[in-house]
């Protein structure tokens, strides 16, 4: 439960009284359809261990968290009932007639006694000079309303501390304890008396300085009008350089004989329509006359200490105010009555939810549009229409559904994709992609209720990702989303590529989240618990856990293809990590449209992933391995990019090892590789190490070892643009090779009685034919004949 006291109604009443496996080939349904995207399901496996339970907030030490200002009482938050003890913060509000502080304890009060006085001095001139003064007690004269008769006091010294002129400077604050609590009246006077005194003459200063007296109604003494300052001297205003000021409060300890609080006999307003004025009624009775009503509101999102309503009387028990019609809108409302007697007994009711209803709804831009990868995105609705059909809410506005003008997809349990009309509906919660290839296009979405913010919304998780949206209509802080098992909660955001999402989450957008487990998001719509205290109120969120501490370097590896990216991925040495799955570790999002994927897979991990974003590990040894996989549904040259081999300790070799050209990479004097890609993924294509060089050298050796037989292959397969073909000879031979149709015509010469040595070799071919047309779609051969023999493979072209 989220506990920061200023928020609280009690309070402010007192004081105003007082993994995704490998994708199939994309597919498309016209020359300018928006492409399809796929994903295929994953098996259920055994959760890992819930994480720990959010912390629990520590408890405020009220006597010192007050804020300073001119209120003559400030009273902690519990409630008081006869007999117990309570405390009074008193500061410098001064009557006209004395300037000194005159103090009243509340009604119904008794025993009370000054116990200790906090003083803060601010000094104008440039040095430090010692003082002594009397800190005293005085009641109330009858006859001219100002100090008394002595009740008591203490002498004190203080040095003075210069503040050059500034009120903003940290004055110096010191804590006066009585040695013996003051008996105070109902009303009295703090004052301070100057000079220096012996324990002797102190009374006989005390009571019978009449210029002590004197100096407070002369003037000299000003109060500035910023707070509760006292102006000692004149010459703070002035050239003078020996001007100093003076901040008072006094703790008083009193016992509370309070009343029974008030009964608050309210009928919620549980919906009302938005842009009109609210209209809040309640019955207020108690033991004693009611002294105040107020009302705290808070439409959805408030951030600030939210606003308080004094209720008016119309007429006996009866309390009435009005919420502005500004602050009743598809945010939705919260709303709390709180009253107090003249006794200082004080009530409130638990807060009410208020659904707000509009007949217009909301209207929200397009941000992209296209037909490629990027044109997707992720999107929400965040209020309850009352049809969640995606034909009904999108059809009006982007048209009858045409995958060349618009498509939306929804993501299944078992991670698949659905495509409109089986996408699901678009309830609060729940997020779709939806690509456009026109520009300009709004979701509207009609006549719409907001979303319940009392307490936490509950999205459900399903055990690998979800696509979520933020159900209400603001945004929500990252602070306010938890995940109901306590784990590891694990954000991303799509913007023509994933990357962890650490920001707000914004109305009508969407994200996906990763569970290990069935589980549930939650997501408070206020980062504090601002007006009472409920059962229905969020408990705190659990902050994003910053790992940064925990991770000794990192290798990004950036994939980039003409018209794809995968640039969120990262090998980190951890030496506090787990070879297996902890919470380090990080799944890899689905993917959509032309991708490029690089991923770390781990079919062996007891959770529902299968390739992951970020895989941590400690050294083994003296070294560290990560194996490495792509998959692509482009078949252009992808580009890999090792960032931060920099922030590898010198001492440590970086190699890249790529098993299917059996090729090896230094990439401390290399840091980029092109290959090609294939949806069908190498399993355990690459290997990044790092460690020493003896440690290293067995692996390397070993991925360079030449072949024993002649090899040919070819990926990917079936290919758009290019295939690349690979082979392997098993000594020196002289090479040819080419490509014939079906009907055993001649179609391409890639390589003619070419010298080459005994190894693995690669061979682009572009698609194109000896006249350097495309070729039509269809299955192809390839021949390589050598000295040592002959191979034939086959490939397939989708034009």
């Amino acid at each position: 439960m989220l506990s920061n006291p200023r928020f609280h109604l009690a309070v402010l009443l007192v004081l105003s009284i007082l993994c995704v496996p490998s994708a199939q080939a994309q597919k498309r349904a016209g020359d300018r359809a928006i492409p399809t995207i796929y994903a295929t399901p994953h098996a259920p496996v055994a959760p890992m261990p819930a994480g720990a339970s959010p912390k629990t907030s520590m408890a405020r030490d009220t006597l010192r968290n007050f804020t300073r200002s001119n209120t003559v009482f400030r009273v902690p938050s519990s409630a008081l009932v006869d007999g117990s003890t309570g405390w009074i913060h008193g500061t410098n509000s001064f009557e006209d007639q004395s300037k000194a502080t005159r103090l009243t304890l509340p009604a119904g009060a008794r025993n009370g006694s000054v116990e200790q006085v906090f003083v803060t001095f601010i000094h104008k001139a440039n040095e430090v000079t010692t003082e002594q003064y009397a800190i005293e007690i005085f009641d109330v004269d009858g006859t001219t309303g100002g100090p008394g008769t002595l009740l008591g006091g203490q002498i004190f010294s203080f040095a003075f501390v210069d503040a050059d002129e500034d009120l903003n400077t940290p004055a110096f604050t010191t804590i006066h304890v009585f040695d013996t609590p003051i008996d105070v009246p109902d009303e009295f006077f703090v004052v301070v008396d100057f000079g220096a005194y012996t324990p002797a003459d102190y009374e006989r200063a005390a009571i019978a300085s009449t210029d002590f007296l004197g100096r407070f109604v002369s003037e000299d003494w000003e109060q500035l009008s910023g707070g509760g300052w006292i102006n000692m001297s004149t010459s703070w205003f002035s050239e003078a350089n020996n001007g100093w000021l003076m901040w008072l409060e006094a703790i008083v300890q009193y016992d509370a004989a309070v009343s029974a609080p008030p009964v608050i006999t309210h009928t919620p307003i549980t919906t009302a329509p938005a842009g009109e004025d609210l209209t809040i009624s309640a019955s207020i009775t108690g033991s004693a006359p009611i002294s105040v009503a107020l009302l705290a509101y808070a439409p959805g999102g408030t951030t600030t200490t939210p606003p308080i309503l004094n209720m008016t009387n119309v007429g006996g028990n009866q309390w009435q105010v009005v919420v502005p019609s500004a602050n009743v809108d598809l945010r939705g409302l919260r709303y709390a009555i709180g009253a107090a007697d003249q006794t200082g007994a004080t009530s409130n009711t638990p807060d009410f939810n208020v659904a707000v209803t509009d007949a217009e709804g909301l209207s929200q831009p397009l941000a992209v549009n296209g037909t490629g990868e990027s044109a997707y995105r992720l999107v929400s609705i965040p209020v309850t229409v009352s049809n969640a059909s995606p034909g009904t809410l999108l059809e009006d506005d982007l048209g009858a559904y045409d995958p060349a003008s618009w498509r939306l997809f929804g993501l299944r349990a078992d991670q698949t994709y659905a495509e409109f009309p089986s996408s699901g509906s678009m309830t609060p919660g729940a997020a779709f992609w939806l690509a456009s290839s026109e520009a300009g296009r709004s979701i509207t979405t009609g006549p719409a209720t907001s979303v319940s913010i009392a307490g936490e919304y509950a999205i459900p998780l399903n055990p690998g990702w979800t696509f979520v949206g933020t159900p209400f209509n603001f945004p929500v802080g990252r602070q306010q989303v938890r995940l109901a098992s306590g784990g590891t909660l694990d954000i991303r955001a799509f913007n023509g590529s994933w990357g962890a999402h650490t920001g707000a989450l914004q109305p009508f957008s969407g994200y996906a989240v990763a569970a290990v487990d069935s589980d549930q998001l939650l997501v408070a719509p206020f980062g504090a618990d601002i007006l009472a205290r409920t059962s229905a109120t969020p408990r705190e969120a659990e902050a994003a856990v910053d790992e940064t501490g925990r991770i000794d370097w990192q290798i990004r590896i950036l994939a980039q293809a003409e018209g794809a990216s995968d640039t969120d991925n990262a090998a980190v040495l951890a030496s506090t990590s787990s070879p297996q799955w902890d919470a380090l570790d990080r799944p890899e999002a689905p993917v959509i449209g032309d991708y490029v994927s690089v991923y770390f897979g781990h079919a062996d991990w007891s959770v529902p992933f299968r390739r992951f974003t970020t895989d941590a590990r400690p050294y083994e040894g003296s070294r560290a391995v990560w194996t490495f996989e792509l998959s692509a549904s482009v078949d252009s040259p992808i580009t890999l990019t090792f960032d931060g081999v920099a922030d590898v300790p010198a001492d440590q070799e970086v190699w890249l090892i790529d098993h299917l050209e059996k090729t090896t990479l230094n990439l401390r004097e290399t840091p980029n590789y092109v290959v090609t890609g294939s949806v069908e993924a190498y399993a355990d294509r690459f290997s990044l190490l790092v460690g020493e060089a003896a440690a290293l050298s067995p692996a390397l050796d070993a991925a360079a070892e030449l072949p024993q037989d002649l090899v040919l292959e070819s990926y990917p397969n079936p290919f758009r643009s290019s295939t690349t073909i690979r082979f392997a000879l098993p000594a020196d031979d002289v090479v040819t090779l080419k490509v014939f149709d079906l009907l055993g015509k001649e179609v391409a010469t890639l390589l003619s009685e070419q010298s080459t040595a005994r190894g693995y070799h690669t061979v682009t071919w572009d698609g194109l034919n000896q006249a350097r047309q495309e070729v039509r779609s269809g299955m192809y051969l390839y021949v390589l004949e050598s000295g040592t023999g002959r191979a034939t493979g086959r490939v397939i072209a989708l034009r």
